[in-house]
């Protein structure tokens, strides 16, 4: 899979450095006109010489995929729910081209719909809520070739990524899947729950990654986390706690002025990212410092209700196939898991459920 961070080394790193762009994505998401190497070689020998423009360097030699020309102009006399129905063409993107090399863009097998301007490939817990606007309209077929594009990205992947590009494959977003496929369930019928169970399974298995690793001793593993009374919940988690590639130079900058451990910073940075939440004070020990994020520390109450709703749905998918043993077992572990979430997140005081920081043992 093309990554372009990989690809182009120090070459990237003097883009993202020098700032030849203000917004470090479109830097990242630039598509080469040529041979990477050839651009490379190019590169190696002209960087030297006098009046060198990197800048200049940069747009000869790769095309941007910024933000797509539309000649969309929104009709501010329209009601909201038609303003909202004239946008969905103007959002949508066909399947994509599978032969098209040296783009960070994972290939998609079905038409989708995606946020807009400088965002143009899906975002996993955003199409949740794509969807609700799609299923308000009445764009049911919308909603299953995109549940279908996740569904591909599962048994491609073992999971769904942030978003379908190369460097979102360390992690993940809130998982909204099963989600996804109850919404396609309401509109068709039950044998949804069936299509999709083996994807919805993989998806499982993803967050509950190394769970029979844990110990008292080794409390945290990738995804999941060992309670105090042996009980697991889960985190969010990135396992390359490294600058972000569509952020590279801001990442950098960043971590210089932190004066955090490396690989602790960029984990929280990253497992920040796949909360979806990014950088929102939820996640800071002061709420004025990004440098005090640990995100890594927190079990969020709404990941694990997330979870929760999964290991329900697929109790669900076992119901239709009438696999009694599987019912039974994926019942018990939602059960456990409400009961956990209880347990460890519900704050008496106040009246409403929080994160629980298990480093700390405390509710925040």
């Amino acid at each position: 899979m093309y990554s372009p961070e990989v690809t182009f080394k120090d070459l990237f790193i003097a883009l993202h450095t020098q700032k030849v762009h203000e917004d470090g994505k479109i830097i990242t998401d630039a598509v080469p006109r040529t041979s990477p190497q050839v651009i490379l070689d190019e590169y190696e020998k002209r960087r030297r010489e006098p009046g060198f423009n990197l800048k200049d360097f940069f747009h000869e030699w790769f095309e941007m995929q910024g933000a797509e020309e539309s000649e969309f102009i929104s009709d501010t006399s329209l009601p909201v729910d038609k303003h909202i129905e004239s946008l969905w063409s103007v959002l949508e993107r066909q399947a994509d081209e599978v032969s098209v090399k040296n783009t960070s863009l994972i290939p998609l097998p079905h038409e989708y719909i995606v946020p807009g301007g400088r965002f143009n490939e899906i975002y996993y817990w955003d199409s949740y809520f794509t969807m609700l606007g799609l299923q308000a309209a009445g764009k049911t077929k919308m909603i299953r070739k995109m549940t279908n594009n996740f569904a591909h990205l599962i048994n491609k992947l073992g999971f769904i990524p942030n978003g379908n590009r190369s460097y979102f494959i360390s992690r993940s977003q809130p998982p909204f899947f099963s989600l996804m496929v109850e919404m396609l369930a309401e509109d068709i019928d039950g044998s949804i729950y069936v299509k999709y169970l083996p994807a919805l399974i993989k998806e499982y298995e993803f967050w509950m990654k190394q769970t029979i690793e844990l110990t008292p001793q080794m409390r945290s593993q990738y995804h999941v986390v060992m309670l105090k009374d042996g009980g697991v919940l889960n985190r969010y988690y990135d396992n390359e706690p490294k600058p972000r590639a569509e952020m590279y130079g801001a990442d950098l900058e960043a971590y210089e002025n932190s004066g955090r451990d490396y690989q602790e910073y960029f984990g929280d940075i990253r497992a920040a990212c796949e909360s979806g939440w990014d950088f929102s004070s939820r996640w800071l020990d002061d709420t004025g410092k990004l440098a005090s994020i640990h995100t890594t520390d927190f079990l969020p109450v709404d990941l694990n209700c997330l979870l929760y709703k999964l290991e329900q749905i697929i109790e669900q998918g076992f119901a239709y196939q009438t696999d009694v043993e599987n019912v039974e077992n994926f019942r018990q572990r939602a059960e456990r898991r409400k009961r956990f979430i209880q347990d460890y997140c519900w704050n008496e005081e106040e009246g409403y459920y929080c994160d629980y920081k298990y480093v700390k043992e405390e509710i925040s």
